[in-house]
């Protein structure tokens, strides 16, 4: 589904921001840059420190291509405290927040309780009835459900 919805976004010429983790958020950015889209990734370290280093490939790709931003400089390297803080930027300047995973309290529910109180819109896709999905969880709350791009696209032409 991020496979999916983020090749859709990009194509229809919606950037991409995330935290560039392992994951998700490396399927997310692979996608809008496959498909010709833009992306941003928030760094929960200093904006010349790679994390994780797994990601130094994709994360020099951001850095002359698209967009890396951080609250923190040079090299500071990753700290637990920082991610709620780069969660907080995510949430700040994205207007949707779409989720595709989510744990019970991870830094993905801190990201969409922020978003929601930042008035931004928050999407997720279904999982099945006693998965004990967060996105389950964030729907029955009030999150729209998204099957498909143009779930996400429709709802962003209010803006």
């Amino acid at each position: 589904m991020t496979r999916s919805i983020a090749s859709g976004l990009a194509q229809a010429g919606y950037v991409i921001v995330s935290g560039m983790a392992i994951g998700i958020d490396t399927i997310a950015q692979n996608e809008a840059i496959e498909n010709g889209g833009g992306t941003v990734a928030v760094l929960g370290s200093g904006i010349d420190y790679c994390y994780p280093a797994r990601n130094k490939k994709l994360y020099e790709h951001l850095k002359n291509y698209h967009l890396v931003i951080s609250e923190y400089p040079g090299d500071i390297v990753p700290e637990s405290r920082f991610f709620p803080i780069r969660n907080r930027i995510i949430a700040g300047i994205s207007k949707t927040l779409v989720i595709t995973e989510a744990e019970p309290l991870s830094g993905t529910s801190t990201t969409a309780a922020l978003a929601l109180n930042g008035n931004a819109d928050v999407m997720c896709v279904p999982y099945l009835a006693g998965s004990h999905s967060e996105c389950n969880r964030l729907i029955a709350a009030g999150a729209t459900l998204v099957e498909e791009a143009e779930d996400v696209i429709n709802n962003m032409s209010r803006y």
